[in-house]
């Protein structure tokens, strides 16, 4: 094993990957650094079956046998990116190293959110994927987030392995073939497809509301507002071009971020506002009165959509549903009222045990 160089920095992975301050750690070299490591863990582990099985997939989604014995003896790993400063150079930087380690590359040639790598390292049945990203983070990080075989975050173990092999070989590089770049059409319609699978789409445009979509000017772009126009929904995206420094804050929808979609979804009067982070893998919500909803509001609203569909799918077809963020908390106080006024038969239980403490 090749010594790490007396003069390089010394690289540490956190959640799922690396990440570092652009032009001081986050740079062309130490991407190479970090992309031969992995190259060398995916070579160490190319005849792992652990990776084929968590994957889920079999030789029949590749057509034969043989097809899946060479998805195996020369592995896959599909590249994205998101917009920040130099991404797409990273990216390709990252994709010449891992191709010069005879691993196929399938780079995209845009920005696209995190889970459309994730999905594209399923569909391809790759032994992993790689996105330049830094998530939510401020403007001046970058990173290089892993994607293990089955789509999901790259396990502890995994960032914990590739990290012990940073400069455990010197970087080998190799110019990406040219159906290297792009390529990713079918993955791209077919996880739209999936997406539009999760919801009534028709239901949704068919509602004559206004919607607004922040970005955040990160990669989620006008991916919302893709998926809800074509009917009488009026979707408008606000941030969506392009911006390094993403407006000046960090892309993380949380309240003192989102000025901006609070003010139009007031000025336009929109049912709800929707925003997504710099890689478009976490979201925010404004209610109508640009009040900022955290995920512990927005996933019981969820949880109450699915209760109310299951329980008369046919009413809420037909519209009874709640006309905005606010009704629906007003409607999941009403359905439990006994709960909500303390006069459960628990709550009675709890009450008492309480009130016997209190003597003791």
């Amino acid at each position: 094993m090749k010594p790490r160089r007396a003069d390089a920095a010394p690289i540490r992975f956190g959640t799922d990957g690396w990440r570092a301050f652009i032009a001081d750690e986050f740079t062309f070299e130490n991407v190479e650094r970090v992309a031969q490591a992995y190259a060398d863990f995916i070579k160490q582990h190319r005849d792992d079956e652990e990776s084929s099985t968590r994957s889920g997939k079999d030789s029949s989604k590749y057509g034969d046998e043989d097809t899946w014995k060479e998805s195996r003896v020369h592995p896959h790993v599909v590249v994205g990116y998101d917009r920040r400063f130099l991404s797409e150079q990273f990216a390709e930087r990252a994709a010449e190293v891992l191709a010069g380690n005879d691993i196929t590359v399938s780079l995209f040639d845009t920005d696209v959110p995190t889970p459309l790598v994730s999905w594209a390292v399923r569909e391809r049945g790759a032994a992993g994927g790689v996105c330049i990203t830094a998530s939510h983070n401020p403007p001046h990080f970058n990173g290089f987030k892993i994607k293990a075989p089955w789509g999901g975050s790259a396990t502890p173990e995994t960032t914990v392995a590739v990290e012990s092999l940073v400069d455990a070989s010197a970087p080998q590089r190799a110019a990406l073939l040219r159906d290297a770049r792009g390529g990713l059409s079918t993955e791209v319609e077919s996880y739209r497809r999936q997406v539009a699978g999760y919801v009534d789409l028709e239901l949704i445009r068919a509602n004559g509301a206004r919607v607004v979509v922040d970005p955040m000017h990160g990669s989620g772009g006008r991916w919302v507002e893709s998926f809800l126009s074509g009917g009488r929904l009026r979707a408008e995206t606000i941030r969506a071009e392009r911006d390094t420094l993403f407006g000046g804050v960090s892309p993380e929808p949380i309240d003192r971020n989102l000025a901006p979609l609070k003010e139009r979804v007031v000025e336009r009067r929109a049912l709800v506002g929707l925003a997504t982070d710099g890689d478009a893998d976490r979201v925010g919500a404004v209610n109508e009165r640009g009040e900022t909803l955290t995920m512990h509001e927005v996933v019981p609203l969820l949880l109450l959509h699915l209760i109310l569909s299951v329980s008369s799918p046919q009413a809420h077809r037909r519209g009874a549903r709640p006309s905005s963020l606010r009704d629906a908390h007003r409607l999941q106080v009403r359905r439990r009222p006994h709960a909500a006024r303390g006069h459960s038969h628990r709550g009675r239980r709890v009450g008492r045990r309480r009130r016997a403490r209190a003597h003791t």
